[in-house]
């Protein structure tokens, strides 16, 4: 991508350099089909001449990373925006990316969709990984990151405690954050067919997903004991808790391995703030005005074709260890 090569004498590559920032990021904040800054504005914004940026937005052009119409004195349209030959022009850092550890069907698909789009639009970007909904969205609020993924249930319900504008959002399809039958209630298999009721079951209040699903899964009668989510397994075979809810994951030792029996939520009210949760959420630092364009410009089409492979994937391991087991059953009493 050309950028400061080839400007007109007397601009120098500083001030053409921050005419094509200007420009580009105006066209990405922009977005098709709204009014692009007039020069002169975009030229105070970038201490540029407005010759200059004419130059930039030109030069732009004929790389095909934008094109406008005019409209005299309505300014120019948008008509068409390359949202990574504009990144490239401005030499833009790359899009910072904060996810939650991978494990889970659902995130591990949304996490390679992301990062393949982002690469095929031609912005670079880094991805980092912390536990927690809430926390993620902080840090993208405060601009230490650009992006992360939430389920919609996280978003709505941290959003009236975020400070206003701080973030753009996009919501995904239905099950795309918590597929359907993936939030289970975890017990010890003994304890099930014995009859045991639930006194103890784990909540972590840390995280707004487990706290609102566990509170709605277990009445007044079950004692809530606070248990990292991610642990929630251990602490049920162990013994510290009777049940928790937890996210099904991939896992070299499945729950049942460890003696343990997944069963779907039981009360309706569970069900109904699973469903309030599923949906993935898209959220963005609007500090960085061209995360609006990178927001519009992810496809994001191989979310559902991912997770379908990957419970598939997840089906054949267990069928193997299955076949296993009972191959090994077989030999022990032959």
């Amino acid at each position: 991508m050309t950028t400061a090569a080839g400007t007109g004498a007397g601009t120098g590559k500083q001030g053409m350099q921050a005419a094509l920032r200007a420009v580009a990021v105006d066209a990405m904040a922009t977005g098709v089909g709204g009014t692009l800054t007039k020069n002169a504005a975009l030229a105070a914004r970038a201490g540029a001449g407005a010759g200059t940026i004419q130059r930039a937005f030109d030069l732009l052009a004929e790389e095909g990373a934008l094109e406008a119409v005019s409209r005299g004195h309505l300014g120019r349209r948008l008509t068409a925006l390359d949202v990574g030959a504009c990144w490239q022009a401005a030499r833009l850092a790359p899009v910072r990316v904060l996810l939650s550890p991978g494990g889970a069907v659902e995130m591990d698909a949304v996490e390679s969709a992301l990062a393949d789009d982002l690469t095929a639009v031609g912005v670079p970007h880094t991805v980092r990984h912390r536990p927690g909904g809430t926390p993620r969205l902080l840090q993208v609020a405060a601009g230490e990151h650009d992006l992360t993924v939430v389920s919609g249930g996280t978003f709505d319900g941290a959003s009236g405690t975020l400070p206003d504008g701080a973030l753009v959002e996009r919501t995904l399809d239905t099950g795309t954050y918590y597929a359907t039958d993936r939030l289970v209630v975890l017990r010890r298999a003994a304890d099930v067919e014995s009859g045991r009721p639930v006194h103890t079951a784990g909540i972590d209040r840390s995280s707004a997903d487990h706290e609102a699903l566990s509170l709605a899964e277990f009445d007044g009668g079950v004692d809530l004991v606070d248990v990292p989510f991610p642990e929630v397994p251990a602490y049920v075979a162990d013994g510290a808790v009777d049940a928790g809810v937890w996210h099904v994951t991939r896992s070299p030792v499945p729950p049942r391995a460890a003696g343990l029996t997944a069963l779907p939520l039981g009360r309706a009210e569970a069900r109904a703030v699973a469903d309030g949760l599923s949906r993935a959420t898209l959220v963005a630092w609007a500090g960085r005005p061209e995360n609006h364009a990178v927001l519009g410009a992810l496809g994001l089409a191989e979310v559902g074709p991912r997770q379908a492979a990957g419970f598939a994937e997840e089906r054949e391991v267990e069928e193997r260890r299955a076949v296993a087991a009972r191959a090994a059953l077989g030999d022990r009493n032959g």
